[in-house]
């Protein structure tokens, strides 16, 4: 994993949270649909689909492929929660 960017705005505003990879990091997308991943100390087992070309789908929620190559992957998140509330995540992930 290289990194991860989370970007919550409100009516107050907005605030940005990027967090840069560990070489103990890691994302591994199964062949049997499951996500086996360490990120800091957090360490999990999720479901995982890909819907087609440019959407993934993890533990029931959606996100944009930007891009995809061999040892690349590049995805963002909008999570909506009204009108002027809202959270980003956009990864990187390398091999």
């Amino acid at each position: 994993m290289d990194s991860v960017s989370v970007k919550t705005t409100t009516t107050l505003g907005s605030a940005t949270i990027l967090y840069k990879g560990t070489a103990n990091d890691y994302y591994d997308f199964k062949t049997n649909g499951n996500l086996h991943y360490k990120l800091n100390t957090e360490e999990d087992i999720l479901p995982y689909s890909i819907l087609s070309n440019t959407w993934l789908l993890v533990d029931g929620d959606s996100a944009q492929i930007i891009s995809l190559s061999n040892n690349r992957l590049h995805v963002y998140q909008k999570d909506v929660k009204n009108s002027t509330d809202y959270v980003e995540t956009t990864a990187w992930f390398r091999r």
